[in-house]
């Protein structure tokens, strides 16, 4: 994908996404074992270059020891964890104009997946 419009399009024709606003793309997983999961599609840009980054919350800061949280997705292969708007966020950005069809459909489900699991883990929930 060289830009967020192809990106953008992509995402739609696979799934059925709802654009937040310009920059913003949120998709609902139903995953297979009966959770759902909320992921965003985020464009964004430093003065180098454009990005593609992918967010999933697991629950509010009040409700998450984040140091735990932190260690736990240190055993996965991808995600970071950032806290944004009160809530902690499994999230992994990657170069926009290098990144392939594999590449999103990989990371954005593995960040759902593991921001599911997390969210299990720690809250016993399904609510994001």
């Amino acid at each position: 994908m060289a830009s967020w419009d192809e990106l953008k399009a992509f995402v739609h024709r696979e799934w059925n996404a709802t654009d937040l606003d310009d920059n913003n793309l949120q998709l609902v997983f139903e995953l297979p074992s009966l959770r759902s999961q909320a992921v965003v599609v985020e464009h964004a840009s430093n003065e180098e270059a454009d990005w593609v980054k992918f967010k999933s919350a697991i629950g509010q800061l009040s409700e998450i020891d984040l140091w735990t949280a932190a260690e736990a997705l240190s055993r996965k292969v991808v995600g970071g964890i950032i806290v944004e708007e009160g809530y902690v966020v499994v999230v992994s950005a990657m170069p926009l104009a290098n990144v392939d069809r594999t590449d999103i459909i990989e990371t954005m489900f593995r960040i759902t997946s593991i921001a599911d699991e997390l969210e299990n883990q720690f809250l016993g929930t399904d609510s994001i």
